[in-house]
């Protein structure tokens, strides 16, 4: 098996990403963990099905969750846009994490609270009703957008300290 086959299976890429929190716990270098985090959530295959688009939402929740907690990337920890709603298994329960998703990741993107500049990243996809063509839609979009807002770390770099300034 190549390394590719072992990365792009499910144990590949949830080792990756489980790994990628692990650094965030360890509290690595500001752009060092977010990018690793986004290169681990890019790799997770785009939702086509039922299948993928439960892969791809566990994989959202878990990043999302180690995202919004870190202190290395944010001017403080975000624990205002957590998702609550239960880990995906199905088609219901990824329609219900995806929406909420959405909502706490608009919120998220566009708050001073947490970055000193707010890129254009809100999300527009449709909600899924009990439709899975919509789910992948949105799944997807959610797998773009998180993937370039952790990878915009300049957002949240420290003011420079100027020599003379008060």
């Amino acid at each position: 098996m190549t390394t590719r086959q072992v990365h792009d299976s499910v144990p590949g890429w949830e080792h990756a990403l489980r790994s990628s929190v692990n650094q965030l716990a360890g509290r690595t270098s500001h752009y060092g963990t977010d990018a690793t985090i986004a290169a681990t959530l890019a790799a997770v295959p785009v939702a086509s099905d039922l299948a993928t688009s439960v892969t791809l939402g566990v994989a959202l929740e878990v990043a999302w969750a180690a995202h919004v907690a870190s202190t290395d990337v944010h001017l403080e920890a975000d624990a205002v846009n957590v998702t609550t709603e239960a880990t995906p298994t199905n088609l219901a329960t990824l329609e219900a994490f995806i929406i909420e998703l959405k909502t706490v990741f608009n919120a998220h993107v566009v708050s001073t609270t947490y970055h000193r500049v707010t890129p254009d990243l809100q999300i527009t996809s449709a909600d899924p009703s009990t439709d899975q063509d919509a789910a992948n839609t949105l799944s997807n979009e959610l797998q773009r957008k998180l993937v370039k807002h952790f990878l915009s770390g300049m957002q949240t770099l420290p003011t420079p300290a100027i020599a003379g300034s008060v």
